[in-house]
């Protein structure tokens, strides 16, 4: 969280970058929303800095810092990979002991972000984000926003995607299907071989003369 001397230095990087003046109703309106937000220094200045380049000339308000923030914050739960428990860990106290881990992973990945590392991001391709709408990345978090560094990629191939022509979708048929269509082949065949004339000895000569 952002304490007075922190809040205030973020103030006037944001005055810095836009030109504003600032008042104590101000200050008391941006503290609320880093508290309500989760800021530290480092990820509201980081914020600041991503949303100057992304909207050049644009109006900042406090909940722009707060959605880059959480952006990044998603970003990073999405690289959590739970580590084995301690053998002695009680099992009712695991729930609570992977929420620390998970939190502690959460701030190293943010802390690293604010000093100016890429966030880290999964695997997952755009591709495989447009075929499930955007799919959960991870149980139990809301990844509707995608990470922050892939953002505005994304949207542009979510677009572009979105304008093509799909192709003629295969026709998949089902195994019971497909297995009963064989069997129906297979008794026409009999069934057909069944009713061929069996060709006499004698017609046997004439075609072998």
């Amino acid at each position: 969280m952002l304490n007075s001397e922190e809040l205030k230095t973020f103030m006037n990087a944001v005055a810095a970058s836009d030109r504003r003046t600032t008042g104590k109703a101000d200050v008391q309106f941006w503290a609320a929303m880093a508290h309500e937000g989760g800021w530290t220094l480092g990820t509201a200045m980081r914020a600041l800095v991503q949303f100057r380049g992304r909207h050049a000339g644009e109006w900042l308000e406090p909940g722009h810092i707060t959605e880059i923030v959480r952006e990044a914050r998603r970003a990073a739960a999405t690289t959590f990979a739970a580590p084995d428990p301690p053998d002695d860990l009680p099992r009712r106290q695991y729930p609570a002991w992977l929420r620390n881990r998970r939190d502690e992973h959460i701030r190293r990945v943010l802390d690293a972000w604010a000093d100016g590392a890429a966030m880290p991001v999964t695997e997952q391709t755009c591709a495989e984000l447009v075929g499930s709408e955007r799919a959960t990345l991870t149980a139990g978090l809301d990844t509707s926003t995608c990470p922050c560094e892939l953002r505005e990629q994304l949207e542009r191939d979510f677009k572009r995607i979105g304008q093509e022509q799909p192709g003629p979708r295969p026709t998949v048929t089902p195994p019971r299907r497909m297995a009963g269509d064989a069997q129906r082949r297979e008794q026409a065949r009999a069934e057909l071989a069944g009713r061929q004339p069996t060709p006499s000895p004698e017609t046997d000569g004439e075609e072998a003369a």
